[in-house]
């Protein structure tokens, strides 16, 4: 079985697509093809890499030589199964995978872009998610509640939501990886970089800066929260994915002595393990699956009461839900996680149980493995079936 993952920018191999790549055994033949991926060569050397340069931005020039590039790929290589997560490359794979008469080709939605736009862009977009599931034999999403607000917007398939696996999630959570015990020197270390005893609550981000993820509101809710208090520490993690995030921190928040800001990292569990509560008040979101990793931690979260984190979220039982953009209640909940440690602290053995119980990794990528099987004995023993479905 020759199966190909494509993703748009490299950093969708190390967010979405490690715990697949860390359980690979070799039992398939098995691509991964996106911009820059090579750098993983060494890392994961039973899985091939190929670099094609996919923009995440609409771009008619470059998106047209990325899709004449895939389409020459497919044809070369000629895949059983391609796999695509992120829109850009939904879009590219599944208008390659129909004109190359893949056999499956597949999606999966991990948030949509449009969510929250209005007029002719929230248009377009959805649009495209349109053409994937109508070029795509299957398409899935990461959560429940994202596959039900596909189909409330008349997305769907076969007359119903897109599937999901179990309870939601791309890949699930390494528990060896996302181990506390394992991890209690980095934890050690870390809080000692941000000057924080174990009375101290430190609060983490980690994914993107902007304002999509709800990193200004963050910044703005601590600050009303604590001011510059020692008793608490905000501590940002991720690249700085836009200007309003850049403009904001570096002009009122930089060199504050609570609030300290990392870049990308190759070990987000270094970080997860020395906080105390997990913090992400997105605008729109796929499943969360940094929410899970920190869960396995025994971190409750406080995010937003959206599509994708409300499954990953079990409201006052492992974290907290707001909606998006209140940032009086969202400092509100920062100041309640301070006061009341010992209740957080149930919050996070709660979310630990059910991380383990639920998104053990190990359980996601069976159940893939046995989606990518049977999708592929329908192809073969079913020859007259139609090559797109909607």
């Amino acid at each position: 079985m020759k199966v190909a993952r494509i993703v748009t920018a490299s950093e969708a191999v190390e967010f979405h697509l490690r715990n697949t790549l860390d359980q690979f055994q070799g039992e398939y033949d098995l691509e991964v093809i996106g911009d820059n991926v090579s750098q993983y060569r060494e890392r994961w050397p039973l899985v091939k890499f190929t670099d094609l340069k996919i923009v995440r931005k609409i771009h008619l020039w470059r998106d047209s030589v990325a899709l004449i590039g895939l389409t020459a790929i497919f044809i070369h290589r000629r895949y059983d199964i391609v796999h695509s997560i992120m829109p850009k490359a939904g879009l590219i794979s599944a208008l390659a995978g129909f004109v190359t008469f893949t056999p499956v080709r597949m999606h999966t939605f991990t948030g949509q872009i449009w969510k929250n736009n209005k007029g002719p862009k929230r248009w377009i977009f959805k649009m495209i998610d349109r053409v994937i599931v109508a070029l795509s034999t299957k398409c899935m999403t990461d959560s429940r509640s994202q596959s039900q607000f596909l189909f409330d917007e008349g997305i769907g398939q076969s007359n119903a939501p897109l599937e999901h696996f179990g309870q939601g999630s791309l890949s699930g959570v390494n528990l060896d990886r996302f181990n506390a015990q394992r991890l209690m020197s980095e934890r050690k270390r870390i809080r000692n970089e941000v000057r924080a005893d174990e009375d101290t609550r430190v609060f983490i981000f980690l994914g993107r800066k902007c304002k999509d993820k709800g990193t200004l509101d963050l910044l703005l809710a601590f600050r009303q929260a604590f001011g510059t208090s020692e008793k608490a520490r905000l501590v940002l993690v991720g690249p700085e994915d836009d200007e309003d995030f850049k403009k904001l921190f570096y002009s009122e928040f930089e060199g504050q002595k609570n609030v300290f800001n990392y870049m990308s990292t190759t070990t987000p569990e270094s970080f997860l393990a020395a906080g105390d509560v997990f913090c992400l008040p997105s605008y729109r979101e796929g499943f969360g699956s940094v929410v899970i990793e920190a869960a396995a931690l025994s971190l409750p979260t406080i995010g937003s009461d959206i599509t994708g984190l409300k499954d990953a979220i079990v409201e006052n039982e492992t974290g907290l839900l707001i909606e998006p953009g209140d940032v009086q209640n969202l400092a509100s909940c920062l100041k309640r996680a301070l006061e009341n440690p010992s209740l957080f602290k149930q919050m996070g053995e709660k979310a630990q149980e059910r991380a383990a119980e639920k998104f053990a990794m190990k359980r996601l990528y069976e159940l893939l493995s046995r989606e990518y099987e049977s999708l592929l004995n329908k192809k073969i023993f079913n020859p007259d079936q139609k090559l797109s479905q909607k």
